[in-house]
């Protein structure tokens, strides 16, 4: 048989009977996988991955938002879930409340340990009146004409001593509200500059109830992701 006179117009009798090399396929395995810029590459796999975190953190916000509170649920939109998620995907907000947390959690500790301190200095100072009226009283056995005199001197003491003792305990527990009170704000400042979705400085019940609730699926989720 003559190759060189086939339908196809290719002349077969050269390169050993082998078909000529098509321009088209040569031009396609220029851009194979090992031959693309090894940083396009790795910014597509990134990509992809971060796409693929963001929908399974999507799947769980949605999940847990499913049991919101009927009072919170005319709040999450769709846009709120996609915000929220957002704010999560790198984990940074994780570990910003996680921070918050502890922080949280060392305050307190040092106010309850700031009045504890307080209480029981005032038990001393309530114990030292007691004694120095019962001395006042064992003095009285020789003297009983003066012994209402003494008695109502005790016991206008007594309601001094009180009063500056109640006086100093409430100075310090209103503190401590003005104090936590603070570390609330400096919170909701910190968790809308990670731009967390419902957090801004507020004292609003319904507002702070709202941003406890963030709080708490934040918590929650760093538990399922981590």
């Amino acid at each position: 048989m003559d190759w060189n006179r086939t339908r196809t117009g290719w002349d077969w009798g050269v390169n050993g009977g082998q078909p000529p090399p098509q321009p088209h396929l040569q031009q396609q395995q220029q851009y194979t996988v090992s031959t693309l810029n090894p940083q396009l590459l790795a910014t597509v796999q990134n990509e992809l991955a971060r796409k693929e975190q963001q929908q399974g953190l999507l799947g769980e916000v949605q999940a847990i938002l499913v049991t919101a509170p009927v009072q919170f649920k005319h709040r999450i939109t769709d846009d709120f879930i996609n915000t929220l998620s957002a704010s999560l995907l790198d984990g940074t907000v994780f570990e910003i409340v996680s921070g918050l947390q502890e922080i949280q959690q060392m305050a307190e500790r040092n106010l309850q340990s700031r009045r504890n301190v307080l209480v029981h200095a005032h038990r001393e100072q309530r114990s030292a009146v007691e004694k120095k009226h019962k001395e006042c009283l064992r003095k009285c056995r020789g003297r009983p004409h003066h012994l209402p005199i003494v008695k109502k001197q005790i016991e206008q003491e007594r309601m001094d001593v009180e009063g500056r003792l109640e006086e100093e305990l409430s100075r310090n527990d209103q503190k401590t509200i003005l104090e936590l009170d603070q570390k609330v704000s400096d919170q909701q400042i910190t968790l809308e500059r990670a731009t967390v979705p419902g957090f801004y400085v507020t004292n609003d019940p319904t507002e702070l109830s709202f941003q406890i609730y963030i709080i708490d699926i934040i918590i929650r989720l760093s538990a399922l992701v981590t």
